[in-house]
C-alpha cells in the first residue's frame, strides 16, 4: 500500500482524499453555487 503525505500548516491541512469523503463530495459538486461556478462537469 502506497503511502501518501499530506500538508500542514496553521490554517490549511491538505491530505489525500478517502471513501469518507465521498458523500461530501457528492453533496458539494451538486450545489447550486458549484454548477453556477464551476459548471456541471457531468460529476456524479
Amino acid at each position: 500500500m502506497k503511502v501518501y503525505k499530506h500538508f500542514e500548516t496553521e490554517r490549511l491541512r491538505l491530505q489525500p482524499t478517502s471513501e469518507e469523503d465521498a458523500e461530501f463530495i457528492f453533496e458539494l459538486v451538486n450545489t447550486p453555487k458549484w454548477i453556477a461556478n464551476i459548471g456541471d462537469r457531468l460529476l456524479l
